[in-house]
């Protein structure tokens, strides 16, 4: 029987491995599509750029608020106990207190409602984009891959600790930050 002591001391393993693929997916489809923005911008009628940008800022926000929560993330892991020597691994376990795991799950809640929306935010930029020809696909295909490739990193790479793995997550949003910044300040006049 468990009393309102043992409630407390209660240590929980609330699965950050499982929202962390789920913030590379969603990075990795804005990513594929700012990048295809970029290649059709400047031939986009002015109508269509307005809504590019105004969608590519809402993208820019959301990935802040991402950046945000991986913070927040970040510091509830740094006083968990982690098993696996701290690795970042779907085996691995990340034991929370009764208070951070009440902060994770309200984190976790903002992420997922970002992720929702960040989808969305893609679908409306790909229904604006036309079909690519194959000589542009192959060119937007090298700036996908780099990013890509860090992506993969995360994922790969099981000598890492979760606290890196954040790191690199949180280096690949902003780098798409950056990207998409280049996208909503820089082309050319929207009159």
């Amino acid at each position: 029987m468990n009393t309102d002591h043992d409630d407390k001391n209660r240590l929980i393993d609330p699965e950050p491995f499982g929202i962390i693929l789920g913030i590379i997916g969603a990075i990795s489809a804005i990513t594929s599509t700012a990048v295809a923005v970029k290649v059709y911008f400047p031939d986009t009628p002015v109508k269509d750029r307005r809504k590019l940008r105004d969608l590519l800022n809402d993208a820019s926000k959301i990935a802040d608020s991402l950046q945000s929560d991986i913070i927040i993330i970040q510091e509830l892991l740094e006083r968990s106990e982690i098993t696996n020597n701290r690795k970042f691994h779907p085996r691995s376990a990340a034991f929370l207190n009764n208070e951070d795991f009440f902060v994770y799950v309200s984190v976790v809640d903002n992420i997922y409602n970002n992720l929702r929306v960040l989808f969305r935010i893609t679908n409306n930029l790909d229904h604006l984009l036309p079909r690519m020809e194959q000589s542009k696909i192959e060119g937007a295909a090298s700036t996908i891959l780099e990013f890509q490739d860090v992506l993969d990193s995360i994922l790969d790479n099981r000598d890492q600790s979760i606290e890196d793995a954040l790191k690199q997550l949180g280096y690949i949003i902003q780098s798409v930050k950056n990207l998409i910044a280049t996208l909503t300040n820089d082309k050319g006049s929207d009159e």
